[in-house]
């Protein structure tokens, strides 16, 4: 298996549904896959491709080879089953991976590419390519694309929402079977890494937080969930030879409250998306976000 290189963006777990937040564009219109966009191929987009090859999205399927045991379990929790969790028909694959339409009950390969971002290709890729490059955003190919399924990533506004319905989550069900939250993402930084397949240099604009702050707004707060897993058990079961046999462990059991975590909350708490954190944050200034966060949990529930 190729050496998974160090992912960059959050540590992307088993982010179920991918584009949550998106139009449900996927069931109108054909994947391709990368090899259909450009991939070995010398067309409009094979430098892009380049890119890719070497990007941290290639390598989403094989992270989750690397940690399987991890994986299956929160995939487990989540009621996916480890047993289908690298189906192309898992909600897993929807975001970890590009599944290629009538591939859905295969175990996916590929990693995230062209189509997770910039839509399915089956309708638009011919299309796409009538028209002038001169004439930039109103090329007629690139109009007529965005009618037949390829989402306007120019569009800031777009461009984070797509991003978000990755690399936020904010379901209880995932979060309480381990699923990171995706929480303190850095979005100008995970611009500027897949802005190296642009033709042009990103921009201050192209790093703007705002669109990501109101996507993350649209999408809702993440809960705060005091959880906390059982301790497995071994359990023995008699062999055919006579002698004892011992069989994996059921998964931890997720239940409420921590007794390391004294809190209990018996009223709703609302709190809003974490404050993002720049990457020059120093350790102090990160802590004092956590401090501020505790203090206002500790609020809501009427500690002092």
């Amino acid at each position: 298996m190729t050496k998974v290189k160090k992912i960059l963006f959050v540590p992307i777990l088993i982010v179920a549904g991918i584009l949550m937040t998106a139009p449900d564009i996927f069931s109108q219109h054909s994947t391709i896959g990368p090899g259909g966009c450009g991939l070995g191929q010398s067309n409009c987009h094979a430098a892009d491709n380049d890119w890719w090859k070497d990007d941290d999205h290639k390598f989403t399927v094989e992270s989750i080879y690397e940690d399987f045991d991890r994986y299956s379990l929160i995939a487990d929790r989540a009621g996916v089953g480890a047993d289908k969790m690298m189906n192309g028909s898992s909600d897993c694959m929807k975001c970890h991976a590009t599944v290629v339409s009538g591939n859905e009950a295969d175990e996916v390969e590929e990693g995230v590419s062209c189509e997770s971002c910039h839509g399915p290709g089956g309708g638009y890729k011919d299309p796409h390519q009538t028209g002038e490059a001169k004439d930039g955003y109103q090329r007629t190919g690139y109009l007529e694309g965005l009618k037949l399924g390829m989402f306007e990533m120019s569009n800031l506004k777009v461009r984070a929402e797509v991003c978000v319905g990755c690399h936020y989550i904010n379901d209880e069900k995932l979060i309480r079977a381990g699923h990171p939250t995706g929480d303190g993402f850095g979005y100008a930084k995970g611009i500027r890494q897949v802005s190296q397949h642009w033709d042009r240099e990103s921009t201050s604009k192209d790093k703007d937080k705002k669109p990501f702050r109101k996507a993350v707004e649209k999408r809702g707060p993440i809960p705060m969930l005091a959880v906390t897993a059982q301790p497995r058990t071994q359990t023995s079961t008699a062999s055919s030879s006579g002698g004892t046999a011992r069989r994996s462990p059921p998964p931890p059991r997720i239940i409420a409250g921590d007794p390391f975590f004294p809190l209990k909350a018996t009223k709703k708490i609302t709190l809003g998306p974490f404050p993002l954190v720049s990457d020059s944050a120093s350790i102090d200034e990160i802590l004092l976000i956590l401090k501020k966060r505790l203090e206002l949990i500790y609020k809501q529930l009427g500690k002092k």
